[in-house]
């Protein structure tokens, strides 16, 4: 009864063991909730796609985020995009690196991105982006790393600013046309503990089956006579 008692503990121990290291290997996905656009109208949206185990990136939809002088108008386009990050299990964020991109386009005017982000409570200014007159252009902001102190959850907010100007004859426009998030992630260390629990398992496991071995070897058979 003994020998059966010590084989199901081990057994159960390494039940234990193994959902432990599984969990602390695999990423299932960054989960990003609590999505709020303060917009009017709204220019932001937020999607997740996974791109590995060791980072995931968010790519954020946009709606139209443009600015178009038109004929002798000033045009702006401002929204903040705010969301909530969480690692998956196992995991713990280590950075938020932001990139966007955009194209401007200028005749008799002026075009002019500005932007900025805040990670977990940490401010963040984009490099400006303005164009003169008879410009066409792409423009990219580089991307912008910002280190986390091993958080499983983090608030983010981003916000742009886009303003288009014309003199006498357009035209002037500038469009964000790309913004992504990319999530830094961590494995949250296995404790030694864990460890030599599996070390432990794996001593219970042999012994259990060198007795059973022994057990089956050393029995013998004596034929009784009629």
């Amino acid at each position: 009864m003994t020998r059966k008692r010590n084989q199901k503990v081990a057994q159960g121990l390494v039940i234990i063991a193994l959902t432990l290291l599984m969990t602390s290997a695999q990423a299932a996905g960054v989960i990003v909730s609590n999505i709020l656009d303060d917009g009017f109208p709204t220019l932001f949206t937020g999607s997740v796609s996974q791109t590995g185990t060791s980072d995931e990136m968010i790519a954020l939809g946009l709606n139209n985020f443009r600015a178009d002088g038109g004929s002798i108008v000033t045009q702006s386009a401002v929204d903040t995009l705010f969301m909530t990050i969480t690692a998956p299990a196992g995991f713990f964020i280590t950075s938020i690196t932001y990139e966007e991109k955009g194209t401007g386009l200028t005749g008799d005017g002026f075009a002019a991105a500005t932007g900025s982000m805040v990670v977990d409570g940490t401010p963040v200014n984009f490099l400006s982006q303005i164009f003169g007159p008879n410009t066409s252009s792409s423009w990219t902001i580089s991307p912008m790393a910002t280190p986390v102190a091993n958080k499983l959850s983090i608030d983010m907010s981003i916000t742009n600013s886009l303003v288009a100007f014309v003199f006498d004859a357009g035209p002037a426009i500038i469009e964000k046309t790309e913004a992504s998030v990319m999530v830094g992630l961590t494995a949250i260390p296995i404790p030694p503990a864990i460890w030599m629990m599996g070390a432990a398992v794996a001593a219970l496991v042999t012994v259990a089956r060198r007795r059973s071995a022994q057990n089956t070897t050393t029995q013998t058979y004596v034929a009784h006579p009629d």
